[in-house]
């Protein structure tokens, strides 16, 4: 079993994946839609579905300070991966691998059929404890993104 989140893209780390250690992921889907009311009706209201959102990813991970494994996300590489710019081609675009459970199995993107999911990095935050031996250790870090349709 081999569960993993990484990060990639050509111009960060040598274009290799990034790991993202004891990370946690939330995917946000929400459809664009319209709901009518009746007045002075008590029936349930009319609803049209047009479309949805680009589906939000939210990764909350840890980066040691000190002895960080080969491969695994750095300080410095989460900000340039923040400062990317995606001009819509793939010398610049960030993918997210999922894989998780017994047989690794992959996370889809919003077409249920790709495994590299596109996607721009919106916000980051790090937080750290000195209070705390071990929280002292490491960065805790959370990143919002949105997948890129």
């Amino acid at each position: 079993m081999v569960n993993a989140i990484l990060l990639t893209n050509p111009g960060i780390n040598s274009g290799n994946s990034v790991r993202l250690l004891g990370a946690i992921l939330k995917y946000g889907w929400k459809n664009l839609i319209e709901k009518q009311t009746i007045p002075n009706l008590s029936t349930p209201s009319h609803t049209q579905k047009y479309g949805f959102e680009n589906p939000s990813i939210s990764l909350d991970f840890y980066i040691p300070i000190d002895d960080i494994p080969s491969g695994s996300m750095t300080h410095t590489m989460l900000l340039t991966f923040a400062k990317n710019k995606y001009f819509d081609n793939a010398g610049t675009r960030t993918t997210l691998t999922v894989t998780y459970g017994k047989n690794s199995s992959p996370f889809f993107a919003y077409d249920g059929t790709s495994t590299s999911i596109i996607v721009e990095i919106d916000s980051f935050d790090i937080s750290f404890d000195t209070r705390d031996s071990y929280q002292g250790n490491v960065l805790n870090c959370s990143i919002i993104m949105h997948e890129v349709i």
